[in-house]
């Protein structure tokens, strides 16, 4: 999965963090135990928050990558899944 956040008003000198939540943290919903969240906050903005599926994520390199982009406010995540049986899932070609 790909996200990217264009964040035109954030805060001088904010650089924006991500976490991933599970569902029993979360006061929203009833918790699930399928999914858990994502969450990308930055200054001035109130957090963002995805709800993806609660697999076990890959966070070797050129699965897993963050980028803030300063001149362009642009803030870009990618996240991989594992296949259930643990292999990685390979990766399709994304526009950069």
């Amino acid at each position: 999965m790909k996200f990217e956040i264009y964040l035109e008003e954030i805060a001088p000198g904010i650089s924006p963090l991500h976490r991933f939540m599970s569902p029993y943290e979360q006061k929203k919903e009833i918790p699930d135990s399928r999914y858990k969240y994502l969450l990308i906050a930055a200054e001035p903005y109130t957090t963002i928050a995805f709800k993806i599926p609660n697999k076990d994520l890959d966070l070797s390199e050129g699965n897993y990558s963050f980028k803030w982009d300063k001149e362009k406010k642009l803030y870009s995540l990618l996240i991989t899944f594992k296949d259930n049986d643990g292999e990685n899932k390979p990766i399709p070609n994304l526009p950069t």
